[in-house]
């Protein structure tokens, strides 16, 4: 269990828990208990462990620990004030300064910032906090300007009660700094002059691969609307593994007790890798405990076994179509999961009912056979082997379900001649049983017949014979199987018709991705995994856009994922945002995995030498003063004119919604999808990089450049150490001969 983690079950004083925060193999967890110690803390301990950071080797924590030391110490009295002399500045002048001398120690600074040390500027930055005017801005600026590191917060801070406007000046570097509480602070700097921005950086941190990132992002989750982000923090739980971080979100959710919630985990839950189930079901636990102990619920109501009830009358349903999309895309240890869970409840009528629909689906027919093989609904010692043909229909059907390839050999004769002429329940067993066993040529015929039949089972039937019998002879066939109005049918057709006539099937695949169903939508997505991946990109770019179901995004994002390249990275990079908040977080996600990969395997795609696709870097404007405060706009996006105008900046033509007027071909009935209702802008706008410097686009391509830059720096040492390392193997070698000839010449 991680150190938050342990905090977070830890029932003692805060004060314990910050021991064991401070003690964190995490950086950003011990800066973020520095902190929290400075304003709360005063136990001795904490006091002794703050003082052997402090005579660490981090001279950021260092000097934050020190920083902290003296603000306890200043709270609780143990810091004398100290008369300022008038030359010399000290930290007990700043952190304990006498009414009367505050006058002065502002005069001392402003007289010649230059003079203040280094090691004191944080201390006067918190002293400005609160006695400083917007004036002393410039030279925090300054201060501020040489670092990105946690050396940063208290002139955040300061500058945000002096003159927030100023650190529009300051907020791209800061937005990139390689320290999270950094650049979760400077987010929330963006949310008071940018709200959309700051929530798309929020998105893209929660989406980055470092926990130390994700855990930051977390931490100010509280300062944003809850209906805005809890998507987006349910959407982390789906692949988190980070103890620490799943702590977080416990306390998170804790504070923000919902029913919905809790049942949306017991979504998770049901579907969740073993390893990822118990951070899960203790978030869902404590979410019970809070809604009984607030009384939001009734204590009956709230425990989880009372909820898992409710659950199960309320969601099963929904979960088992969600279930249905996931077992058409999820990956493999996934889907062992779901089929264990299948097994687990097939007695539930609901569960058994679902199991059923899977035999007509091409995606899902092979779990449907692996959860009922050997299944058969009555004892086959009744049914009467040695005359079938005297059989009733449902006795015939559970004979053809219940075949082995003995019993089949026996009565093949009449199985053929029902997969001819028998009703079509028994028509269709029978085809399945001739394709299950060894078919012979002329079962062909029989296949060839069926797949003209009107029943869509019948037809399905046939086509999978053919398939397997004589593949070489579907091609004639696929013009009508294309037009049929039978989803399984037509999926069938599609996946075959990719061989011989692509184009004509991706076309179809364009009209299911608009579907209103989610899971003709999975099939769909899960055909275009086996086409050509530049003919179905701009398709799966314009679908993620508007998609609302987390499987199907993810599966789209790994057929991407899938294809890395510059030219997928940049698409990707106009998303900035999508129809459903978690999907955003599952773009940002693949975009920080793609990156890494060009970078390791082709970092050109990114030099600044590229001219393609590339981003401008955004001159920084120069710091603003109080007398120009009022030009600057302050108001939300949506208030300002400037800001609307910034937006429409953002539009781009390269990525779109899918528009129902302008399809590929002419839409199926069944399959067409009504676009909901909308923001103006919501779908249009977001696509695009925006010029603005604290933009996501641009903040993100900087840290990108340093990344590469960094790449580069260690490329080139890796090589001179090699050839370093030639060159001392060499000359080893060299002397190792020289010692050996002189041994023979003396000899």
């Amino acid at each position: 269990m991680g150190k938050l983690a342990e905090a977070v079950s830890s029932e003692e004083s805060p004060e314990r828990a910050l021991l064991i925060e401070l003690d964190s193999p995490k950086k950003t967890v011990r800066a973020a208990a520095i902190v929290k110690a400075a304003k709360i803390a005063k136990d001795p301990l904490i006091i002794r462990k703050l003082q052997m950071i402090e005579q660490s080797q981090d001279r950021e924590l260092s000097l934050v620990a020190k920083q902290a030391i003296a603000r306890i110490q200043s709270r609780v009295g143990e810091l004398k004030a100290t008369s300022f002399n008038g030359t010399s500045l000290t930290r007990e002048n700043l952190l304990l300064p006498l009414p009367v001398e505050v006058p002065l120690v502002l005069k001392y600074i402003r007289e010649d910032p230059n003079r203040v040390s280094e090691d004191l500027r944080a201390t006067v930055a918190e002293f400005l906090g609160k006695h400083g005017a917007a004036t002393d801005a410039e030279y925090l600026l300054q201060w501020l300007a040489g670092t990105t590191s946690l050396l940063a917060l208290p002139f955040i801070e300061a500058l945000e009660i002096l003159f927030p406007k100023s650190l529009l000046t300051v907020l791209p570097n800061l937005l990139a700094s390689e320290v999270p509480l950094v650049r979760v602070r400077a987010i929330l700097t963006l949310r008071r002059i940018d709200p959309d921005e700051a929530a798309a950086h929020f998105s893209e941190l929660i989406g980055s691969r470092k926990a130390e990132e994700r855990l930051a992002g977390i931490s100010i989750a509280f300062m944003f609307p809850f209906e805005q982000v809890k998507h987006v923090v349910l959407a982390l739980l789906r692949t988190e593994i980070d103890d620490d971080v799943i702590a977080a979100t416990e306390i998170f959710f804790s504070t923000n007790p919902e029913e919905d919630t809790a049942l949306r985990l017991l979504d998770l839950l049901e579907t969740l890798p073993k390893e990822q189930t118990a951070g899960v079901g203790r978030i869902f636990k404590g979410i019970c405990g809070v809604l009984e102990k607030a009384q939001i619920l009734p204590a009956e109501q709230a425990r989880p076994e009372a909820m898992v009830a409710r659950w199960k009358r309320e969601r099963l349903k929904k979960f088992l179509i969600d279930l249905e999309v996931q077992i058409t895309v999820c990956d493999k240890e996934r889907l062992e999961t779901i089929e264990a869970w299948l097994k687990k409840n097939i007695q539930h009528p609901d569960v058994a009912e679902f199991v059923e629909t899977l035999s007509q689906s091409p995606a899902t027919e092979e779990i449907y056979q692996r959860l009922t093989v050997g299944v058969v609904p009555e004892s086959p010692a009744e049914l009467n082997w040695e005359s079938p043909v005297s059989q009733q229909p449902a006795a015939k059907r559970r004979m053809l379900e219940s075949l082995d390839a003995s019993k089949f050999n026996k009565i093949a004769p009449w199985i053929r001649n029902e997969a001819a002429k028998g009703i079509p329940t028994i028509r269709t067993a029978a085809l399945n049983a001739i394709r299950t066993f060894d078919p012979t040529p002329p079962d062909s015929d029989l296949a060839e017949e069926a797949i003209k039949a009107d029943d869509p089972k019948i037809v399905l039937a046939g086509v999978k014979l053919l398939e397997k019998a004589r593949p070489f002879s579907l091609p004639p066939y696929l013009p009508r199987l294309l037009r049929s109005r039978d989803l399984s049918v037509l999926l069938k057709a599609v996946r075959i018709a990719l061989k011989s006539e692509a184009k004509k099937a991706i076309d179809i695949l364009a009209e299911l991705l608009k579907s209103k169903e989610a899971p003709i939508r999975a099939q769909a997505v899960a055909c275009l995994m086996i086409c050509p991946f530049d003919q179905v990109m701009d398709m799966l770019m314009e679908a993620l856009l508007i998609e609302t179901n987390h499987d199907i995004a993810q599966k789209i994002l790994l057929i991407l994922n899938s294809n890395p390249g510059a030219k997928v990275l940049r698409s990707l990079d106009k998303i900035q945002a999508t129809r459903d908040p978690a999907v955003t977080i599952m773009v940002a996600q693949v975009r920080a995995e793609m990156f890494e990969l060009i970078l390791k395997y082709g970092y050109e795609a990114f030099d600044e030498s590229t001219t393609e696709g590339k981003v401008s870097r955004s001159q920084p404007a120069k710091p603003p003063s109080p007398e120009t405060e009022a030009k600057i706009p302050i108001s939300a996006p949506e208030k300002n004119s400037e800001a609307v105008s910034r937006k429409t900046e953002r539009r781009s033509d390269h990525i779109k919604a899918p528009d129902e007027a302008t399809p590929a071909t002419k839409v199926h009935p069944l399959f067409a999808r009504k676009t909901p209702p909308q923001k103006s802008d919501q779908i249009e706008n977001s696509a695009g990089l925006t010029g603005i410097p604290y933009s996501v686009s641009e903040v993100r391509n900087a840290i990108r450049r340093r990344e590469a830059d960094i790449y580069k720096a260690a490329a080139k040492w890796h090589a001179a150490s090699s050839s370093q390392r030639k060159i001392i193997m060499i000359a080893g070698i060299a002397v190792i001969l020289l010692v050996v000839a002189g041994l023979l010449f003396l000899r």
